[in-house]
């Protein structure tokens, strides 16, 4: 018998009777009552319906029904759900895994485009489960970045957003790296003494190695541009503040010194491994390597004279 360890009061503002039938989905997935790729055409059916039935409200009255949502909001609302998701389960929950393999299994579905209207009331097309470069992974980074700076439980939320981010990017679903401790604080982190955070950074540091330790270390040795300069001394410097964290006594807790101990274990592993992944994230994410961008810059200079 399955154990419920996701329910609908992990979730809040369930308005209408497509939210609760939304939610209700999301959990059965994650609690093992049905398979994520039931699940995910259930939720495509259902947006599909809820989709169509705003467009036609519309299209009659003239008037917008805030009781349906259309297709673009049906699509925010599943990353939001999917963070909200994540401040229940705790980052080494299996839970969280359903959840990207949720969100894999809807863009494996067959495309369909469905219609909207925006407030100008001009017409438009969408392909529902689409995330990519081109579209700005279907807005996610964004909505997710908004989500995790949020004031509320912020140490726990940054911690288990990370494992959610890292899954996101290990699976090659959507660039969320500028959420990723490598890039922000990778560096810095090295110079200054332990303080209050620090713990926090470290556990999430970790869930970034455990789960997509491959792709940073594979962003890391190609040197990428990615909102930050991506390179070996960042990957160095964060084996250096796991080190520290590992050794240390008093200056960080038990939990982000067993974290640090293990994520140390990872990253070795993944250097004895390489690069083994025939897709690379840096075409998956439309990044530029650096050493590229400078000759492209070059080149300008050269076309100019």
């Amino acid at each position: 018998m399955s154990r419920v360890v996701l329910s609908p009061n992990a979730f809040r503002d369930i308005d209408t009777e497509g939210e609760e039938r939304f939610i209700a989905t999301l959990c059965a997935a994650v609690n093992g009552i049905v398979e994520p790729a039931v699940g995910a055409s259930a939720i495509d059916i259902l947006v599909r319906e809820q989709s169509l039935e705003a467009y036609t409200k519309y299209k009659e009255s003239e008037e917008r029904d805030d009781g349906v949502r259309d297709v673009t909001n049906w699509q925010r609302y599943l990353w939001r759900l999917l963070a909200e998701a994540a401040m229940a389960l705790t980052p080494g929950y299996l839970g969280q895994d359903v959840l990207i393999h949720l969100v894999q299994e809807l863009m494996l579905l067959p495309k369909h485009s469905l219609l909207w209207i925006n407030y100008y009331g001009e017409e438009h097309q969408l392909e529902l489960w689409t995330v990519n470069y081109e579209n700005c992974f279907g807005d996610l980074p964004s909505l997710m970045f908004s989500l995790t700076n949020s004031d509320d439980s912020l140490a726990t939320r940054y911690v288990r957003f990370s494992s959610v981010h890292a899954r996101l990017v290990g699976a090659c679903i959507a660039n969320v790296l500028d959420l990723c401790p490598f890039g922000s604080f990778g560096y810095a982190i090295t110079r200054d003494k332990a303080g209050p955070g620090d713990d926090d950074r470290v556990l999430a540091a970790s869930q970034w190695t455990f789960n997509a330790g491959m792709v940073l270390w594979e962003i890391c040795e190609k040197r990428v541009w990615n909102y930050y300069s991506y390179g070996p001394h960042i990957w160095k410097s964060w084996a250096a503040v796991f080190t520290r964290a590992a050794a240390a006594d008093n200056r960080y807790g038990n939990e982000a010194r067993e974290a640090a101990r293990q994520a140390l274990h990872h990253m070795k592993d993944v250097e004895k491994q390489g690069i083994i992944s025939n897709v690379s994230i840096v075409d998956v994410f439309g990044m530029r390597v650096i050493a590229d961008s400078d000759e492209e810059v070059d080149e300008e200079e050269e076309n100019k004279e």
